[in-house]
Parts: structure tokens; sequence; C-alpha cells
């Protein structure tokens, strides 16, 4: 019903509606001026073209919403009470109406944002209220946390979730002091009942994100078997597991074959249960580079992509669940083991410049970081946490940028935390 209402409200855009591309999503109506912490009227977000007509979107468009100051709110109802950070565009629903309310008087920026179309913004002005400061309506949080320096997914990894360590590890994400997400590894072969404990204990402290199957374990199972295991996941854990992985460094040989089947069929069962679905690429470098870390011809990350996404063909002559899978993934990550590969300077912003050009409706960022073996807080590693957790705050990176990074060797490594050397590296690293 949202959408036919959109569509009537703003029937009077579509003259000259074209099948020319989308260049631009756009706030049409305001700018305002509204009371503090008071609901706005209505601004209503279009995708445009070139000629500043309206036009229909072909497929799903994520649009962020942000503020110039956290003292902004935004909303999809005009009584101000359904909270959001992001919508989506779709053929369904090409237009959206947003509310902001501002808790700070003065001129803010409201802007809308995808990884894909210009900006816009409006400046709306916030007037002093006469009266007591009204209290803002607290933040949602999120899965996953929308792209920042403080706003950004900041994850550690947990392979080993045994009742002796799980205290410790606990009290170590807790000793963060900020929202940590932690990144579950189910070991091949364990059944969903195994995990069920640790992780909703975990949950108490962390958001979670539940690998299926560490990629050393994906040779051992068919499409068959790993759909199997998907299902039986997802019924033991719903509600309970934030994002789903539904495969780890999934470009590398040692995975066996068959490996984009499998993938196929688990993102078919998160998806079918109304979840988040994220996949890890390995990075090995470029062909061109002079030093790779290249294990097969075309088992690097882009040409991976480029081969199983069948991004060579016209859209609507790819294979309609790969296509699928690269419209509707929720997180593309990055495993990133630099001591395993030269310890190559690969560019960043580039690589995920160009990873949220192919997946448009996904967050992208780290799912692994580390070394290959755990050094116990050498020098090397203290450099890498410093270096790749605050990330975000030093190079240029695309709008979905989500973090992430999963410590690998968190367990090992940081419990208990009061003696752990990288415990404070990474404490400091993230504020």
């Amino acid at each position: 019903m949202k959408g036919l209402a959109l569509f009537a409200g703003l029937a009077f855009m579509m003259t000259g509606f074209s099948q020319a591309r989308i260049t631009k999503i756009a706030i049409q109506k305001g700018p305002y001026q509204v009371g503090e912490g008071k609901c706005s009227p209505p601004l209503s977000v279009v995708p445009v073209n070139a000629k500043g007509a309206v036009q229909i979107p072909t497929r799903q468009i994520r649009v962020d919403t942000t503020g110039s100051d956290s003292s902004l709110r935004f909303f999809t109802d005009s009584g101000c009470s359904n909270q959001t950070e992001s919508f989506l565009l779709s053929p369904s629903v090409p237009f959206q109406r947003i509310y902001f309310k501002g808790f700070t008087p003065g001129l803010r920026k409201v802007q809308v944002s995808t990884n894909r179309y210009e900006d816009d913004s409006q400046v709306q002005t916030i007037l002093a209220s006469s009266g007591p400061t009204p209290t803002p309506t607290p933040k949602p949080s999120p899965t996953p946390i929308p792209p920042g320096v403080s706003t950004q997914v900041i994850g550690v990894t947990l392979d080993d979730v045994s009742d002796s360590i799980r205290p410790g590890e606990i009290a170590a994400i807790k000793a963060l002091g900020v929202p940590i997400r932690a990144r579950v590894v189910f070991d091949g072969g364990m059944s969903a009942s195994y995990y069920l404990k640790p992780v909703q204990e975990l949950k108490a402290v962390a958001s979670i994100m539940g690998q299926l199957a560490d990629s050393t374990d994906m040779r051992n199972y068919s499409p068959a078997s790993y759909q199997s295991r998907a299902q039986g996941y997802l019924q033991a854990m719903k509600g309970i597991v934030d994002v789903w992985e539904i495969g780890n460094e999934v470009n590398g040989n040692w995975l066996g074959s068959g490996t984009f089947e499998k993938l196929k069929a688990a993102y078919s069962v998160v998806k079918a249960n109304q979840a988040k679905a994220a996949l890890t690429f390995f990075y090995m470098g470029e062909p061109s580079d002079a030093k790779n870390c290249i294990d097969a011809p075309g088992n690097d990350q882009f040409s991976w992509i480029q081969s199983k996404f069948q991004l060579g063909l016209p859209s609507s002559q790819r294979d309609p669940e790969a296509e699928s899978m690269r419209l509707g993934l929720d997180e593309v990550l990055v495993s990133w083991y630099p001591d395993g590969c030269f310890n190559l300077k690969p560019d960043w912003t580039s690589i995920f410049n160009k990873l949220a050009a192919i997946f448009p409706n996904s967050k992208v960022g780290f799912g692994e970081i580390g070394t290959e073996n755990p050094q116990y807080g050498s020098a090397y590693e203290k450099a890498l946490i410093q270096e790749f957790y605050p990330l975000r705050s030093r190079i240029p990176l695309p709008a979905s940028y989500t973090g992430g990074y999963y410590w690998w060797y968190f367990a090992q490594e940081m419990v208990p935390y009061q003696t752990s050397p990288l415990f404070p590296v990474l404490f400091q690293a993230i504020r």
C-alpha cells in the first residue's frame, strides 16, 4: 500500500517519463523550518535521470539517510515513530517519503546517498523551542551498523567458544566498551545444538555473525548437504544470529569443487528465512601485481567474481540465482592476510569502490584481517590492528563501507584481556 500511495501522491512528476538511466537520488519538497524536537513535513526521495525527470528503478536501490550532526533522526511515517537510517527503492516502491526531527537549533543538512548514484542534500532550519529541551528518540542499532568512524561494524572472530574460554571472551568483549559483532565459526560436522548455548550467551554482549562453515571445511560438503546444514542452523538460531556468512574465502582453491553451487544453496535458505547474508572473498592481489599470491589462474578476487556472477553477459542472460545473490547480499567482505601475500599494499579505496559497484545493494568491508599464525602481540600484529580498524578515518572509502575486520585470533591472543599485549592496542584503535 505504501508504494501505491507514494505513486499516486507523486503522479504529477511522471510527465515525460522515459527509459533513460537513473543518475541521481533526489530530495523533492522542502526545505523546511521545523521546531526543535518536532516531526517535519515529508521529504520525497525519488530517482531521477540526467534531465531531472523521475525514473522508475528496474531493481532495488538502497538509500542511506544522514544528517550533518547526530542530533537529527529520520523516520518513514508522519508521526515520527518508525525510525530508520536506510530504506529501499524498487520497481514496486519507486518513491519514499521521509521525515526528520532535529534536537539542536540551527541549520542542519539532510542527505540521501547510495553507492551508485549522485547524492542529494537540503539544509533544514531547526527552530529553538521556548519550552524544555525535548529528549531525542534513542537511535536504533541496525545490523549491519551504518558506515562511519564511530558507527562502523567492529568485529572479532571467535573460532573457539568452548565453556573454558567463553567467559574470558565475554569479559573481553564487554571490556572493549563499544558495540561489537562477534563472528562465530561453526566447525564442520558439528550440529547447531552444540553452539546454541554459547551463541545465546554471546548475544548478551555482542551482535552475532554466524559462519556456516570455514573455508577449510567447505570441500567436505555437497550443495545438498550444505543446504541442509544451513537449514538446520537457521532453524535453531532464528532471531539470535544477526548476519549469516554463507561462504568464507570462497575464491580459494582449497575449497574444492562446486563452491558456487553451495553458496547459491545456502543463500536461498538464508533469504527464505528473511535473514541477512554475507559473503567473504580472499584477496590475493591482482594479476598485474609483480608479486601476488594468486593460487590458480582466475582465482583472484575480481576474476572469480567476473566469472561466477557472469558479469560479461547482459543481466537478462545471467544465471538468475547468481544475479539474485549479487543484488541481494547484505554484506560483501574481504579476507586479508598480508604476511601470506608478500606484504602487498593494496589500493583499498579502489578495491572497495569496485566491489560496491558490482554489489550495489550490499555493505562492503573486511571479513578477516590478521596474520597466518598467531604472534601473540608482535609489533607486526600491533601495526596491522592500528592500520585497519581505523581505516575509514584515514582513506576515502565508499558510503557502503561497513568496517568489520574480525581479527581471527581474538580468542587466542586477547583472552584473558587483562594480560594480553594486543588488547589495549585494539581498545585504542576503535576509538
